[in-house]
């Protein structure tokens, strides 16, 4: 597929700042899938040393011209660096302002610390993050394991046709599994489970019309059609449900201690054996918790919190902190160095390792595209973390 430059422009503008929505992700990475040249394209465009040099160079030249903005961008050869200058890309004005911005935010700024030190001209160059081996973040990956037992690698199978199970037919079309109904008086019904590894995320149509977004080390087990009196599905992990309203067919979700209830809406779940509590983060119209003998209603914009003791805890969700995963981007708001570890252990799929906790809590809005070790040395840029990376082992060390 092809791109204009204005839209490639716009599109790099809200994937450096995370901003960019499911179906402006689609095509952004369908324009990536097209050629290896729009791969090798999208790198030199996004290269974090050429974004920093070209931001260096717009705030120079704009401080010692004193120049108004557009003069400032004619005067400088706007745009990331091409190998080529036939394939040189030059941004809009109203494009470029917020590309820099974004980059400078993300890139430069990164993160910073609640009790914010005065901040050091230069890490050491000897970092372990920055000599780390990089280790890619988390692709679209995942296996579907059918009725009978059989297992599918949901990344290395084609698309088309995966297979029949009982009222549907298993699709697969790009990084989705779609399952379409083929018998709707289907009585016998198997039950499927799809899981993602660590490193792993993927998108689901369950049989009503339902999507499901799955996070990394999760898994969801559901029927192969819907023929009883609810539509009752069970997770491990965390997934976000965009529900196909049905008032004669409530959808339930089941964890281990929670039950979600809904009718038609758009929630998160995060129910992580190793986080503390089961979440609930309600979107969009209306979903009931039970557990232990215990029930409340939210109402969008609020989280349900569960603890270990079947108690149900409703306060305002913080939504872009409970939503930053599906939308391409970490999100930490005053969190411990344990709790980001946590979830980048999962995305990387590594292990962590404390010798030293840091005290200090952490603000960030990071990619979730980066390799680990630009991960890792936006939290060593504030000198209050040092980690040590060997293989798939992290070591918080300071």
């Amino acid at each position: 597929m092809a791109l204009t430059e204005d839209q490639l422009a716009q599109l790099l503008v809200k994937k450096l700042s995370a901003q960019l929505n499911a179906e402006e992700s689609k095509l952004l990475q369908d324009w990536l899938e097209a050629s290896p040249a729009n791969k090798a394209r999208y790198r030199e465009l996004t290269n974090i040393n050429v974004l920093k040099q070209k931001l260096a160079r717009y705030a120079t030249l704009k401080e010692e011209t004193k120049l108004p903005e557009h003069k400032v961008l004619k005067r400088l050869d706007i745009g990331p660096v091409a190998t080529k200058p036939v394939h040189r890309i030059h941004f809009l004005k109203t494009a470029w302002f917020r590309y820099a911005a974004a980059v400078a935010i993300i890139v430069i700024a990164g993160i910073f610390l609640l009790k914010r030190p005065e901040p050091h001209p230069a890490m050491q160059s000897d970092s372990a993050a920055m000599q780390a081996t990089d280790i890619a973040p988390g692709t679209q990956k995942a296996i579907l394991t059918l009725a009978d037992g059989r297992t599918i690698v949901l990344d290395n199978a084609a698309n088309g046709q995966l297979a029949m199970q009982q009222g549907s037919e298993v699709i697969k079309k790009d990084s989705e599994i779609i399952y379409t109904p083929i018998d709707a008086h289907k009585k016998a019904v198997g039950y499927n489970t799809m899981s993602t590894p660590k490193g792993g995320i993927y998108q689901l149509t369950l049989p009503d019309g339902t999507r499901v977004w799955l996070n990394a080390a999760s898994s969801i087990t559901y029927p192969t059609a819907f023929t009883g009196k609810n539509r009752t599905v069970k997770i491990t992990g965390e997934a976000y449900f965009e529900v196909t309203k049905n008032t004669r067919q409530p959808f339930i979700v089941s964890t281990e201690g929670m039950e979600i209830t809904v009718m038609g809406t758009r929630f998160n779940v995060n129910c992580y054996g190793d986080e503390p509590g089961l979440k609930t983060t309600l979107l969009s119209g209306s979903v009931r918790i039970a557990s232990g003998g215990r029930a409340r209603v939210l109402t969008p914009g609020q989280q349900a919190r569960v603890d270990e003791t079947g108690a149900i805890k409703v306060s305002n969700a913080d939504i872009e902190a409970d939503m930053a995963w599906k939308n391409g981007y970490f999100y930490f708001r005053g969190k411990s160095i344990a709790e980001i570890m946590r979830q980048a252990a999962r995305w990387y799929n590594v292990d962590v390792k404390i010798e030293t906790m840091p005290d200090d809590k952490f603000n960030a809005k990071i990619l979730r595209d980066l390799p680990l070790s630009e991960f890792l040395k936006t939290f060593e840029l504030t000198r209050q973390v040092k980690f040590r990376v060997e293989g798939r082992q992290i070591t918080i060390t300071q």
